[in-house]
């Protein structure tokens, strides 16, 4: 009969890689070395046999959780163990061998936790910032620029990386472009966010539900060092049904309304504002319209702006089209738009057990 040790060994080879969406299908998930064909009836059998003649009450517990798991991770995301996963994001967007290297935690999903996994629309969106944010933001420092700068004088580094909020500003010197002030929306496990902090100089606030919070703030810590030398990075509750009341019939092109708004607390308006596949419930696209509409800064060039990524979940999804009729009602206007395709890793994948292919819809918005 097997040791604990060589049924362990056997469970270990068994395991399956999260998927981070490497740039191809093909790269994203190395085909096993073993045929599937048999292995959830062979882990059935161990999680229900005695192990009899195995000593250890622990090895015997030890071989039926890593049993358990592996059949978990085959039966779809949903049943899935909490996985740590990293997500490459390209430095450049001509250039994609050069990456900064985001880790994410992931728990179990249960129920409806839905920010608790990495969606797709993240995952682009992220791999967009290179390129977007340096047009939308002309002279943005990259962090790299910022590592050739000597910011010694100006930093304040954090006495313990696990303080939740990373706030450990530099003090520009006066001829540099002011860091974006930036706002993620629905941040989920947080990766857009934090690409944006890693690739660029920017002070950015992560926000979602309060159960979303501790793992969000938790893969915040994780990535410090990979954004505190040059950004700010915090992240907090943000209930949007809170929003749903002000500003209700407050249309943007009363410019006395906005100046005043401003004037109550422009610290706690933003540049840019950022949301990912953040649509789940037929009030979201009214909620989310209201939150952009009081929290996007309004000046006489119209410079702020808002972006949106969302997948197809249908041909035609009817939130896409209200929440383009809401955006309009509130006074945005369209900037730039288009639709890509990437893969997930949701439920029991694609027919063929590779990766499942999503569309998405990706716009630019800004004050009209």
């Amino acid at each position: 009969m097997p040791s604990a040790q060589s049924l362990l060994s056997a469970i270990t080879l068994l395991a399956i890689a999260p998927s981070s969406w490497a740039v191809k299908a093909s790269e994203a998930r190395p085909a096993p070395s073993f045929s599937e064909e048999g292995v959830p009836s062979y882990l059935t059998r161990i999680i229900s046999s005695p192990l009899a003649w195995i000593a250890s009450d622990i090895d015997k517990e030890t071989v039926w959780e890593a049993a358990s798991k592996r059949l978990a991770e085959r039966s779809g995301r949903t049943a899935m163990p909490s996985v740590s996963r990293t997500f490459k994001i390209p430095l450049n967007s001509e250039d994609t061998s050069g990456t900064v290297d985001i880790k994410l935690h992931e728990p179990s999903l249960t129920g409806d936790n839905l920010g608790h996994k990495t969606w797709v629309a993240s995952y682009l969106l992220a791999k967009r910032l290179p390129t977007l944010l340096p047009r939308l933001f002309p002279g943005i420092k990259t962090s790299t620029e910022t590592h050739n700068l000597d910011l010694t004088p100006y930093t304040k580094y954090p006495t313990k990386i696990s303080q939740v909020n990373h706030q450990h500003p530099i003090t520009p010197p006066t001829n540099t472009t002011p860091r974006p002030h930036i706002l993620e929306l629905g941040a989920g496990t947080g990766l857009v966010g934090l690409a944006a902090s890693a690739l660029f100089a920017t002070t950015t606030h992560l926000t979602d539900l309060p159960y979303i919070l501790p793992n969000l703030q938790h893969n915040v810590s994780q990535n410090a060092p990979l954004t505190a030398p040059h950004s700010t990075v915090t992240a907090g509750p943000l209930d949007w049904s809170l929003h749903h009341h002000h500003h209700h019939h407050h249309h943007r092109n009363d410019e006395d309304d906005i100046r005043k708004e401003e004037d109550t607390d422009p610290d706690s308006l933003y540049d840019l504002i950022l949301a990912a596949d953040s649509l789940y419930a037929p009030q979201h696209p009214e909620w989310i319209v209201n939150v952009m509409g009081s929290l996007l800064k309004w000046d006489e060039q119209r410079r702020a702006r808002v972006v949106i990524e969302l997948p197809f979940r249908s041909e035609e999804p009817p939130e896409h089209e209200e929440l383009r009729g809401r955006m309009r009602e509130r006074g945005f206007v369209v900037v730039e738009e288009g639709e890509e395709v990437g893969f997930d890793d949701w439920e029991d994948l694609s027919a063929e057990g590779g990766q499942l292919e999503v569309r998405c819809w990706w716009c630019v918005w800004r004050w009209g």
